[in-house]
């Protein structure tokens, strides 16, 4: 009778610590997939850097003004040409250079000349460029403000009643002062 019951008593504890592993292991898988949960929520909205496009709703709402307004510029059939370049100085900064013509290809003269442009590169960044006339079409200014990278940029471009714009998206170049390559 000791050995029935020792042999009985043996397969008693085999079977409450296979219980308790199993169970444990199913714990232990739970709680792996409920941490992996939380740092999943945690990476995707705890960065600005993966925040929508700003000011979405706004721009969804002038959705069908956009339209109208970018169907006017394709009638426009205005061509652009736009330079984002590192200035020459130890400074660091960009010229920006826009040109435009119009479907004669002669230089379009312009009452207002603006560059929007919108950085998604880690928080999301928008700035505005007014640019002055250098004749003949063409319109520049110098900034500080953009960095190397993808950017958005939005042409927008005023003469008389007729209003143009365009959307590009341009790689900016990095500039002398950011490369830290030496300029004469």
């Amino acid at each position: 009778m000791s050995a029935t019951g020792t042999v009985s008593n043996l397969i008693e504890q085999q079977e409450r610590s296979s219980r308790w592993t199993w169970g444990l292991i199913i714990i232990g898988l739970l709680l792996f997939q409920i941490i992996s949960c939380v740092i999943a929520a945690w990476l995707a909205i705890g960065s600005e850097a993966t925040a929508v496009v700003p000011n979405y709703h706004q721009k969804a709402l002038d959705w069908d003004r956009q339209q109208a307004l970018l169907a006017a510029s394709v009638k426009l059939n205005w061509q652009e040409e736009l330079a984002v370049t590192p200035l020459l100085s130890a400074e660091s900064g960009y010229d920006v250079v826009l040109g435009l013509k119009d479907s004669e290809n002669q230089p379009v003269q312009l009452d207002v000349a603006v560059v929007q442009a919108t950085s998604y590169h880690g928080v999301p960044q928008t700035i505005e460029l007014e640019l002055v006339s250098l004749g003949r079409g063409h319109y520049s200014t110098q900034t500080d403000q953009l960095h190397p990278g993808m950017w958005e940029l939005i042409i927008k471009a005023q003469r008389g009643a007729d209003q143009f714009t365009r959307t590009l998206t341009y790689q900016v170049p990095a500039s002398s002062a950011t490369s830290g390559a030496n300029t004469p």
